[in-house]
């Protein structure tokens, strides 16, 4: 049988297998001309190391062919320095961001971005839960972008690489340029406050989006918590740039694709049908690769030690919960002991033991009863199957970046 692991990491291939021929064709032909990718809130930058995982699942060689990584944003210091890092790696040099942009409001000028908080300011105190009321405040928020000849002037920032200010957007010409973006979840995820189109991060949210409808790309894929809503994306999107745009939904969580781990998350591809053709539902999808999961989520605790007695009262008294309820459990029926993994910051009834690793989330404490051990940084990376030599998981070993980050 497979290694659970190698099987996980092996995602490329399989889904390459499972592609009707006409697809996949399709997919060689549009990587031998050349996709110009773009990251946007870009973290450690996972994009670039499925493109490199893809590429060497179809076969494609050469400077020009394949995925070809123009820039990155990302406002946190510990993802800039992985992005960093990734920039300086030879062997990530095709994969690596050739610009980062370490804040996307520097995309607008100092006058636009006040111009923007006071419209936001302005508007008081509301959730965004009536999404007429929400997709008007959005397409309001980005009026300072795209008046008084703003949507004219090319869009320079800060770029990390180059200690200058350089262009956001690609000289693209006719091959294809895709943005990937995976936007602030805090105002729609349910540990966060449920602001929608209300909260906090809705002044970056704009910035990021009116850039893009700016950029003149025709494709993007775009990431967020299930319960994102459409209107946040095509209310602006048909108000500032074209009502031809169109949209296609896909609500995938890595358990659907065989991979014990939980991380439900809504996918939604959009694209103008003026210059681009995009085929496919998730219907299809579905029919293609979505797979049971056969392993267990214990598979990612390999190195880790149990809980040192030194840890916070909190989390010993929650492993001494998980540890019980196993037990009762187990004795009941003895094949409960499939469910035997937990996050100590979580006890029930809001936390359960689980087969699968839960969905990660920062300051968590992913914990496996059955073998007594916690996952450890690394394990949490690799369980987002990012590949063993990623810079980021290079600098854990190096101490570069530390466990607590």
């Amino acid at each position: 049988a497979d290694d659970p692991l190698e099987w996980c990491f092996a995602w490329a291939e399989r889904h390459l297998k499972a592609l009707p021929d006409e697809n996949l064709e399709l997919l060689r032909k549009n990587l031998a001309d050349g996709i110009l990718l773009l990251t946007r809130f870009s973290g450690l930058d996972a994009p670039g190391a499925a493109a490199r995982e893809i590429e060497r699942a179809v076969g494609i060689h050469g400077p020009d062919a394949g995925f070809m990584m123009h820039s990155a944003a990302e406002r946190d210091a510990r993802g800039l320095r992985c992005l960093r890092a990734l920039a300086e790696q030879a062997a990530w040099r095709k994969h690596a961001p050739c610009h980062i942009f370490n804040d996307l409001e520097s995309f607008v000028s100092k006058d636009v971005l006040e111009k923007m908080k006071k419209i936001a300011a302005s508007k008081g105190d509301f959730d965004g839960s009536d999404e007429k009321e929400g997709a008007a405040f959005l397409i309001e928020l980005m009026k300072p972008m795209f008046e008084g000849g703003e949507s004219e002037k090319p869009s320079v920032a800060p770029c990390e690489v180059h200690g200058q200010g350089c262009n956001v957007v690609p000289e693209f010409g006719s091959k294809l340029a895709l943005e990937i973006t995976g936007s602030p979840c805090v105002d729609w995820s349910k540990r966060g406050r449920r602001r929608r189109a209300g909260g906090p991060t809705m002044i970056v949210y704009a910035v990021w989006l009116g850039s893009f409808i700016k950029s003149g790309l025709h494709v993007l894929v775009h990431e967020n918590t299930p319960d994102f809503k459409d209107y946040c994306l095509l209310a602006p999107l048909h108000y500032w740039s074209s009502r031809h745009w169109k949209m296609e939904v896909f609500r995938v969580c890595p358990s659907q694709l065989g991979i014990p781990g939980r991380r439900a998350r809504r996918f939604s591809v959009l694209w103008n049908p003026l210059h681009v053709t995009f085929a496919g539902s998730f219907k299809e999808f579905v029919q293609l690769f979505v797979t049971p999961t056969e392993y267990s989520g214990k598979i990612f605790f390999v190195s880790g030690g149990d809980l040192a007695v030194t840890a916070s009262k909190t989390k010993l008294q929650s492993r001494q919960v998980y540890t019980d309820l196993f037990n009762e459990r187990c004795r009941a029926n003895v094949a409960n002991a499939k469910a035997s993994i937990c996050d100590l910051t979580q006890r029930p009834p809001f936390g359960k033991l689980d087969e699968l690793l839960p969905t990660l989330v920062t300051n968590h404490a992913p914990y496996c009863v059955e073998c007594r051990r916690l996952l450890t940084p690394d394990e949490s990376l690799m369980s987002q199957l990012l590949p063993a030599d990623h810079p980021a998981r290079q600098m854990l070993k190096d101490d570069v970046i530390k466990e607590s980050h």
